[in-house]
């Protein structure tokens, strides 16, 4: 799937109309600050209950830190990716290599966020919570490149971690 495609559609349009629900856009003046434990502990979860996250088809939204443009910029109708904009879908194509049993099956990058829709396949080793395994894996793994993107100067600081907190799944 060639990045800025969704559902026949290309860039801002390609917008998943329930991107922005939920998502909260923290003040720049917050860029730095985490919460603490009590705060943790307090937040509403955003997986059901009722759901077995160790295998099935997702599709999960994954926004950027403070709604930051930070994976590239809509240039006409389509979405043109920066430096850490192409780290994510090249690592969201390499997603099945590194977790067997995972398929991405369709993704777009978007200045502000990430769609993807992914397979789990049904392994006796999958996590109980394998989903949420396999993003935050992801997450890390793009917070260690943006780290370096950012120390060497090649790619806007937003704070410690170019993700906002944990992401949106549908089923």
């Amino acid at each position: 799937v060639a990045n800025g495609q969704w559902g026949g559609l290309a860039g801002a349009e390609a917008r998943h109309p329930d991107s922005g629900v939920g998502i909260e856009a923290l003040p720049p003046s917050a860029k730095d600050s985490q919460p603490n434990d009590g705060e943790r502990k307090h937040r509403p979860m955003l997986r059901n209950a009722n759901i077995d996250y160790s295998h099935g088809t997702f599709f999960v939204t994954i926004q950027a830190a403070f709604n930051k443009t930070i994976f590239g910029a809509i240039v006409g109708a389509k979405s043109v990716l920066n430096e850490l904009g192409e780290a994510v879908a090249a690592s969201l194509r390499s997603l099945g290599e590194r977790y067997p049993g995972t398929e991405v099956i369709e993704f777009v990058v978007m200045p502000n966020h990430v769609h993807v829709i992914l397979r789990i396949a049904r392994r006796r080793d999958n996590r109980k919570h394998q989903l949420g395994y396999v993003i935050g894996r992801f997450k890390g793994w793009i917070s260690k490149v943006y780290r370096d993107l950012v120390a060497a100067g090649r790619a806007v600081d937003v704070g410690s971690t170019p993700w906002q907190r944990d992401y949106w799944d549908k089923l």
